[in-house]
């Protein structure tokens, strides 16, 4: 069946020696029952060898690197899976944002935190004076029961009595102490570890940490209290979102530090979910105040679910490496190691090397053993070392 090839602009394609108009035959037209109209888009994604009569096997889409040469009639082989691997370099990949605001579900929990929190009555307990403390209680204090928790967001004058300054590698708070997390009772954590402060990193790139239960709030709510004397108040928790008010960072997590040393710093924070790009934000921010990185730690909390954090030092991050790469390396690391230590002799055979010359450490009998007078109850110190070499030993 004849059919006239067409441009992709729907013109009639003209023989380039001749100027004549090209009519070709293909073997392969069985579909169309009738020639092919001009313009139309079928015939124009699909044409035939112009000299040997022979439709290209695989089907050319419209895209204008697809063509047939026009002396040997042979199909330019640039499929649509080719065409993207030559432009794949061209592509650069989507890098990760430097800032975050407050995700969705999270807004308006300075109004109601219970939809994460949980319901404000069971945190009764945690109230200073809770209901079922018994004894006096001192002058104008009441007993309390919650009926709303929230978030406490911090004002301005609070947020800059929260800010960490950095003088001469070490961390003050905002009086221009050292800082110090040991006292930290670890309430109001994700995880409930003792010794640390929560903190934010503003995209201002000013850093702000705070002792979530220490500056939690019980608000007094308006009414009388009941029969018992048991007054209604709201639980105000603090989380990353009070240091700056509910607004954009440029880090979260959490971070211990020794008399302004700093320990370690973990990207942990359900609030903001900080991405690496976020985390290497916060190292280098302490790095370029002075901060001696080489002995901190990091934790990095993985993004996906059931996944576990993996601790991994300041340095390794900081040049770069993802979460994915370090425990790739991990990974080969951990194959080297168990590669060497088979190849090492096993302690059998290296006693039975030993078999026939006696034993390398003579056996320690408890009753030839020097007695600890200092021990009164039990086989003493010496008795259970003796025991426990004995047991090894045999």
């Amino acid at each position: 069946m004849a059919r006239r090839l067409l441009m992709q602009s729907g013109m009639p394609y003209n023989d380039l020696f001749t100027g004549e108009e090209i009519l070709t035959t293909s073997p392969f037209d069985q579909v169309e029952e009738a020639p092919a109209q001009d313009g139309d888009a079928a015939s124009a994604s699909r044409y035939d060898d112009l000299l040997g009569g022979t439709e290209p096997a695989a089907a050319v889409t419209e895209t204008p690197s697809h063509y047939n040469d026009l002396l040997n009639g042979a199909t330019s082989e640039v499929s649509e899976a080719s065409s993207d691997d030559l432009f794949s370099e061209l592509v650069l990949p989507v890098a990760e944002p430097a800032t975050l605001p407050l995700r969705s579900e999270y807004r308006g929990e300075d109004r109601d935190a219970s939809f994460f929190r949980g319901d404000a009555g069971r945190l009764s307990p945690l109230a200073e004076y809770p209901t079922n403390m018994v004894g006096p209680l001192p002058e104008g204090a009441e007993r309390t029961r919650f009926t709303n928790v929230r978030t406490r967001y911090f004002d301005a004058r609070e947020q800059m009595d929260r800010a960490v300054q950095i003088q001469g590698g070490l961390l003050t708070d905002g009086n221009d102490r050292p800082l110090d997390t040991s006292g930290a009772t670890g309430r109001g954590t994700a995880d409930g570890d003792k010794g640390k402060h929560i903190f934010a990193l503003t995209p201002g790139g000013t850093m702000r940490a705070a002792d979530p239960w220490a500056h939690h709030r019980e608000v007094r709510l308006p009414g009388q209290a009941d029969e018992n004397g048991v007054a209604s108040a709201a639980l105000e928790l603090v989380n990353h979102s009070s240091l700056v008010a509910g607004g954009d960072v440029a880090g979260a997590g959490d971070l211990r530090v020794e008399q302004g040393k700093l320990q370690s710093v973990s990207d942990q924070s359900g609030h903001y979910q900080p991405n690496h790009t976020m985390l290497r934000n916060v190292l280098d921010h302490f790095a370029d105040g002075g901060v001696d990185m080489h002995d901190v730690a990091v934790k990095m909390i993985n993004k996906t679910p059931f996944g576990r954090p993996m601790m991994a030092s300041a340095r390794e991050v900081m040049q770069g490496k993802g979460e994915d790469a370090i425990r790739s390396q991990r990974s080969v690391m951990r194959d080297q190691i168990e590669e060497a230590a088979s190849a090492r002799p096993r302690w059998k055979d290296s006693m039975d090397a030993r078999r026939g010359r006696g034993p390398k450490v003579g056996r320690v009998r408890h009753e030839d053993a020097k007695w600890n007078p200092g021990a009164a109850r039990g086989q003493g110190r010496v008795g259970a070392m003796t025991a426990l070499f004995n047991h090894f030993s045999q």
